[in-house]
């Protein structure tokens, strides 16, 4: 064999090393995307269970999440894989499903609020039963509103949006109730503290004599004890009204804010 025919069977023996090694390096970079996307898969799959569990929800911050994330065996590896990709991904998670739920609660409220019916309120007691009923009924009128809505009610990835707008609903109207139920209590309390000021006045008043009237000065209305208590009275009654119109301003806000 000939120097020039030994130089070529050396040159293909490098070519074919050269090959297997390129195909080696190939296949072990493709092995590692492999692996980086079943990694950032689990990952993402760990979210969508957190949302399940009402851990995360379309308005979650990556800051108040991070603890709970970390804490799973999924966080560590897409860590490895960049040290920004945990929070990219849950950013990322979170705001395609924010989008998805404005613009499907949008649909669901006007459901809720038809323009030539009566507006419907969301209790704290409804349930999702109850409310999903509801939202079948407001979009009889037309057959692909209807279709539109069994979508949206049927559609659990990775939480339905009518089971999160009833949440946000049922949160207004146990917050508006609390606010009510304090304004009430407030009322209560001026109340006993007026019927207070009713008795020490009419106690002081016995006890030093002095500003008792002469029975033949009294006319068929009463004497100055009568005036003190329709005075007082008059205070209650006002501050009653002042209260009443603070109560009914929070319902009406309660309502605009379901729309």
């Amino acid at each position: 064999m000939s120097d020039s025919d030994r130089q070529l069977l050396f040159a293909d023996y490098v070519i074919e090393l050269q090959a297997a090694e390129d195909d080696k390096r190939r296949r072990i970079r493709d092995a590692r995307r492999r692996a980086e996307k079943a990694q950032r898969e689990a990952y993402r799959n760990l979210l969508k269970r957190m949302a399940v569990e009402g851990i995360i929800r379309p308005h979650t911050g990556w800051k108040s999440s991070e603890e709970f994330v970390a804490a799973d065996s999924a966080f560590n590896p897409v860590l490895a894989q960049d040290r920004e990709a945990p929070r990219e991904i849950f950013e990322e998670f979170v705001d395609e499903w924010d989008d998805l739920y404005q613009r499907e609660r949008v649909f669901l409220s006007r459901l809720l609020n038809p323009p030539d019916k009566k507006e419907v309120l969301i209790k704290p007691e409804t349930t999702l039963d109850d409310f999903t009923k509801l939202l079948l009924e407001g979009a009889e009128s037309s057959p692909e509103m209807l279709s539109d809505t069994r979508r949206i009610i049927n559609r659990e990835e990775p939480v339905s949006t009518a089971r999160l707008y009833l949440e946000e609903l049922v949160s207004i109207a146990n917050n508006s109730s609390q606010r009510q139920g304090s304004k009430r209590r407030v009322l209560q309390d001026e109340s006993s503290e007026d019927e207070g000021e009713i008795i020490e006045e009419g106690e002081t008043t016995d006890a030093g004599g002095e500003q008792e009237a002469p029975m033949d000065t009294l006319d068929s209305t009463g004497g100055p004890e009568d005036n003190s208590i329709t005075q007082a009275e008059g205070i209650k009654a006002a501050r009653v009204q002042d209260l009443t119109t603070h109560v009914q301003g929070d319902e009406a806000l309660a309502a605009n804010q379901s729309v």
